[in-house]
C-alpha cells in the first residue's frame, strides 16, 4: 500500500515539474468555440485515397449525410452552414445542394492546401439575432465561368429555364426546349439532355485575346444517340468557312454506335484549316473528367481524362485559335465566337444525348498536371468521417486559468518532502 501511494505522489510530482503551468477545463464562459452565431458545430475528417502530395487551392466536394450532422437543425436550403478550418478560418465553400428530407447535401470547399487528408468544422444552427448571410469567398473566384448543373441552379424567366453560374462573370445558360431533366451524378446531379428537345446555349461569351483557356467538364458520355446521324456537342467557333478556329466534340454518324472525337480546329490563312483530334470513344458510357488547355503563350495543347494526359500538341505560331479570333472581323459567322453550346452545336443543330455535372472554365490560367490528377482524386474518391460527436456550444463552454509558478513549486517540494519521509519510515520499519 505504501509503495503504490510513493508511486502515485512521485508520479504527480514528475507532471507538476513539467515547464507548463496551465490547465484547461470546461466551466461557465463561451471562449472556445470559434463562431458565436452558431449553435452547432461537427469536426469532419476529409480523406482522398490516391493523393498523396500537398496541392494548393483543391476544389473537393464534401457529400453531406446523417452520420455526420443532424439535417433536422439546419435551415431547409442549407444557408446557414459554414464551412471553416480547425483554426477556425472560414474557408471558400458553396452549398450546391441540400435536402432536409433526403438527408443529403453537396458542398463544394476550396482547401488552401490538401496532402489527401484533413479535419474541418461543420457550423449550423444559427441562433436568433444572427444574420443568415455568412460572408465567404466563393470557391470559383479565379474562374471565368463555373456551371452547376442541378435543380438548385435552374431559375426561370418568362417561364424558361435558365442556369446561373456563380464565377465572378455571373454567366447565365439557357436551356432550350423541354427535353431535359436533373439525373444522379457522381458529386451530386446533372442536366441531362436528350440529344433531341433540349439543349444549353451561353450568349455573350468569347475566347478572344485570351493568353490560355483551361476548360473542366464532369460529363456522361453515351453510348447511343437519338435522332441526327453526326452530332456535334461543347462546341466553340466556325468549323464550316474560313476562320475554320473551333472546339467541339463529334458524335460519329452510327448514331447506335458512335465514336467519339474531341477536335480543336486552328485556321492558317492561305492554306486552310488544320485539325488536332482525341479519341474520346473508349470512354463511352462513362461519366469523365475532362480537362481540355490550351496555352497561347507556348502554343502547347493538353488534353486530360480522369487525371491522366492522353492528348499533347504544339501548335504552329502561323496557326490561328480560337483565342486568336476576333468576333467583330468576321460578319455574320463572327456570332459563333460568342456562344458556347452545350448538347449541340452553337446553332441547335445536331442535338446530343449527353448529361453534365459541371463546366467550368478559367482564363489566363493553367491548371498544373498535379492539380488535374488531384482534382479527379478529390471528385471519385473522398470521403468523410465525423470526429467524435456533433457539438453543442451550449454544452461545449470553455475556459482557462493559470496555476502560480509559487505554487507549484511549493506544492512539488511538500509532495518530495513527504515521499522521502515515507521511504525512511519504511526503511525504519524493516530494521526493527
Amino acid at each position: 500500500m505504501i509503495t503504490r501511494t510513493v508511486l502515485a505522489l512521485a508520479i504527480l510530482a514528475i507532471i507538476l515539474l513539467l515547464p507548463s503551468y496551465h490547465v484547461f477545463l470546461q466551466v461557465n464562459g463561451n471562449s472556445g468555440w470559434g463562431m458565436e452565431e452558431f449553435r452547432y458545430r461537427a469536426e469532419i475528417r476529409v480523406s482522398t485515397s490516391g493523393l498523396n502530395y500537398s496541392v494548393e487551392g483543391l476544389l473537393v466536394p464534401l457529400h453531406i449525410d446523417s452520420s455526420l450532422i443532424d439535417f433536422s437543425k439546419t435551415s431547409p436550403s442549407g444557408d446557414d452552414i459554414v464551412v471553416a478550418s480547425i483554426n477556425g478560418r472560414v474557408l471558400p465553400y458553396y452549398v450546391e445542394y441540400w435536402n432536409v428530407s433526403e438527408k443529403k447535401g453537396l458542398i463544394w470547399v476550396r482547401l488552401p492546401e490538401y496532402n489527401g487528408s484533413t479535419r474541418l468544422y461543420l457550423y449550423y444552427g444559427l441562433m436568433e439575432g444572427y444574420n443568415t448571410s455568412i460572408p465567404a469567398e466563393s470557391p470559383w473566384k479565379d474562374y471565368f465561368l463555373a456551371m452547376l448543373f442541378n435543380e438548385q441552379e435552374i431559375f426561370y424567366k418568362e417561364n424558361k429555364p435558365y442556369i446561373r453560374g456563380d464565377a465572378p462573370g455571373r454567366h447565365v445558360a439557357r436551356i432550350i426546349g423541354p427535353g431535359y431533366k436533373i439525373v444522379p451524378s457522381p458529386t451530386g446531379q446533372a442536366i441531362y439532355l436528350d440529344g433531341k428537345n433540349a439543349w444549353i446555349m451561353l450568349s455573350n461569351i468569347t475566347f478572344a485575346n485570351w493568353s490560355s483557356i483551361t476548360i473542366e467538364a464532369l460529363l456522361h458520355l453515351y453510348r447511343e444517340q437519338k435522332v441526327y446521324g453526326v452530332h456535334r456537342d461543347l462546341t466553340y467557333g466556325n468549323y464550316l468557312m474560313p476562320p475554320y478556329a473551333s472546339i467541339y466534340m463529334l458524335y460519329g454518324k452510327n448514331k447506335t454506335n458512335p465514336n467519339i472525337t474531341l477536335y480543336f480546329n486552328t485556321w492558317k490563312p492561305g492554306f486552310g484549316k488544320r485539325e488536332y483530334k482525341v479519341n474520346l470513344t473508349p470512354y463511352k458510357g462513362k461519366w469523365i473528367y475532362l480537362v481540355l488547355i490550351y496555352d497561347n503563350v507556348t502554343r502547347e495543347y493538353n488534353v486530360y481524362v480522369n487525371g491522366k494526359r492522353i492528348y499533347r500538341k504544339h501548335i504552329p505560331s502561323a496557326e490561328k485559335t480560337v483565342l486568336d479570333i476576333y468576333p467583330r472581323e468576321w460578319g455574320p459567322y463572327g456570332s459563333r465566337y460568342r456562344v458556347l453550346g452545350i448538347g449541340a452545336s452553337n446553332l441547335g443543330f445536331e442535338r446530343t444525348r449527353v448529361a453534365y455535372d459541371f463546366i467550368r472554365i478559367l482564363k489566363n490560367n493553367v491548371l498544373s498536371i498535379e492539380w488535374i490528377r488531384a482534382e479527379y482524386n478529390a471528385i471519385a474518391n473522398t470521403s468523410l468521417r465525423l470526429i467524435g460527436v456533433e457539438e453543442n456550444k451550449e454544452t461545449m463552454i470553455f475556459a482557462s486559468f493559470s496555476i502560480p509558478k509559487t505554487l507549484v513549486f511549493g506544492i512539488t517540494l511538500v509532495i518530495i518532502v513527504s515521499i522521502v519521509y515515507m521511504v525512511y519510515k519504511r526503511l525504519e520499519a524493516r530494521r526493527k
